[in-house]
């Protein structure tokens, strides 16, 4: 599975569980001339980690709280924040512009 693949099932997940991430979203999806990337950077900055932690079997992917070497699961992958909420076939790294 690709990592834009991966990025886009946890990005649903964290909006489900993470509510303040879909202003988050709405703000970038609004951000066509570039005046609100300031402010979106602070906000990841202020609310979110750095990286997204998750397991996947190749079909599944799972998001994981927290980096825990002791929660029974094998492998334990991650993604930069940034790549999770803003990636798209143009924009795979999910630079903030």
């Amino acid at each position: 599975m690709k990592n834009l693949q991966i990025a886009e099932k946890l990005r649903e997940q964290i909006k489900a569980q993470w509510p303040y991430v879909s202003t988050i979203l709405a703000l970038y999806a609004n951000n066509s001339d570039g005046r609100f990337t300031e402010r979106i950077q602070d906000m990841i900055d202020r609310l979110l980690p750095n990286e997204v932690y998750f397991v996947t079997d190749g079909e599944n992917v799972q998001l994981v709280s927290t980096f825990d070497s002791d929660i029974g699961i094998e492998i334990i992958e991650w993604l930069p924040i940034n790549q999770v909420l803003f990636s798209s076939e143009d924009n795979p790294l999910g630079i903030l512009k």
